[in-house]
């Protein structure tokens, strides 16, 4: 976690689950390409492929080590990779600590017993950022307000 003028960065944990998620599917790119240049495919042929291989490779690995969280005094902001996801913290109404979501749109976490936040009316945030605690703590001195529930406590 580090601190600049009123932004809180905290970095993603990753998990063995999600790190053999990602090297698996690094793999099958690479395995895919690897044997199709040994064969008479024509140049472009093998260009476009190491092109779009490449780029998902370097994509999931952007995404997979790149990944980010910002709090600043009025929005949580996410990074992974190229892609941002922007919310301002009045829109957030619950955070749920210690769960793990295997899917949805707003999927920004790459380890298990990380945070959901639930925004707007039925839209939610999966984040892991290193500490579900200080993540928590920082949460709650900018929004006060905010419901937290933790996966082992009774609702």
């Amino acid at each position: 976690m580090a601190a600049q003028m009123n932004v809180i960065v905290f970095k993603n944990r990753t998990d063995s689950t999600y790190n053999a998620i990602f090297t698996g599917t690094i793999a099958v790119c690479l395995l895919a390409t690897i044997p199709a240049l040994n064969t008479d495919m024509s140049f472009w042929g093998q260009l476009v492929l190491v092109a779009i291989n490449g780029a998902t490779i370097a994509l999931l690995g952007w995404a997979w080590l790149g990944m980010r969280y910002e709090l600043t005094t009025d929005e949580l902001r996410v990074f992974a990779g190229p892609f941002c996801k922007k919310i301002a913290l009045l829109r957030v109404k619950l955070a749920q600590v210690g769960e793990t979501m295997w899917v949805g749109n707003h999927r920004y976490g790459t380890a298990k017993g990380g945070i959901i936040i639930r925004f707007d009316g039925y839209d939610e945030l999966y984040i892991t950022p290193e500490t579900n605690e200080q993540f928590i703590e920082a949460l709650l001195e900018r929004l006060p307000e905010l419901e937290v529930r933790h996966k082992d406590a009774a609702p």
